[in-house]
């Protein structure tokens, strides 16, 4: 009797796993069929590249959407200005709910004799209605101000000092305030240059900053350290 029970529990299984693989199958294959309506093309996915050559990989958002034709518009023409010999164009982007989120990256090795400038655009577009999302749009998502994120961020900054006075990298020579000017942060200004992104439903700040400098923090340092997880 217990044998048969046993073997009626592990159909039961064997079952339910069989229908959750046949569902996730099915909605992996068909996940962007569930944005079609919200497409202006049909045909592509919501978001793809219109142009790559090597490190460059200018991407089109495909939403319906005066403002969205407005982004893809300043996109291109900041593309067209900015590939000039070395110059790289990346992105990576997110959907969570009905929010789209795209960062681009920019890299730019001309700006500056020694070493390339990394900068940003970043994009929230809530799909339902098209509506472009500001800053301050992605922070009431979340119930949050400014005055919460800043800690956060400055933090965050006093981690990878520690860090790297932990590894050597400075000695008496420099203070929290000379890795503070290193990364191109002064007077406290670390909200300057900050970009909202969702990335698993949780709200994360993108902020760029210098990574190089005569202490060669570069080896230490990666784009992953711009950004920053603001919720949990």
């Amino acid at each position: 009797m217990k044998k048969k029970n046993k073997n009626k529990k592990l159909i039961f299984m064997i079952i339910i796993l069989s229908i959750l693989i046949i569902f996730l199958i099915y909605y992996y294959a068909t996940k962007d069929d569930i944005f079609k309506k919200y497409k202006k093309d049909k045909s592509n996915n919501i978001v793809y590249t219109i142009y790559s050559d090597k490190n460059i990989n200018v991407p089109n958002i495909n939403l319906k959407g005066v403002g969205v034709e407005e982004i893809n518009k300043n996109i291109v023409d900041k593309a067209n200005e900015f590939l000039k010999g070395k110059n790289t164009i990346t992105y990576t982007f997110e959907i969570n709910g009905k929010i789209l989120s795209l960062a681009i990256q920019y890299v730019d090795y001309y700006e500056d004799k020694y070493y390339p400038t990394i900068s940003y655009d970043v994009y929230n577009v809530n799909f339902y209605d098209s509506k472009v999302l500001s800053n301050k749009d992605m922070l009431d998502l979340y119930e949050i101000s400014e005055s919460d994120v800043k800690p956060i961020i400055e933090s965050k900054f006093y981690e990878y000092f520690k860090e790297l006075k932990e590894k050597n990298y400075y000695h008496n020579e420099c203070d929290y305030g000379c890795f503070l000017f290193q990364r191109g942060i002064e007077n406290d200004k670390y909200m300057n240059n900050i970009y909202y992104y969702i990335k698993n439903g949780n709200l994360y700040a993108i902020r760029p900053f210098k990574i190089y400098s005569s202490f060669k923090e570069e080896n230490y340092f990666s784009t992953k350290h711009f950004l920053i997880q603001i919720t949990q």
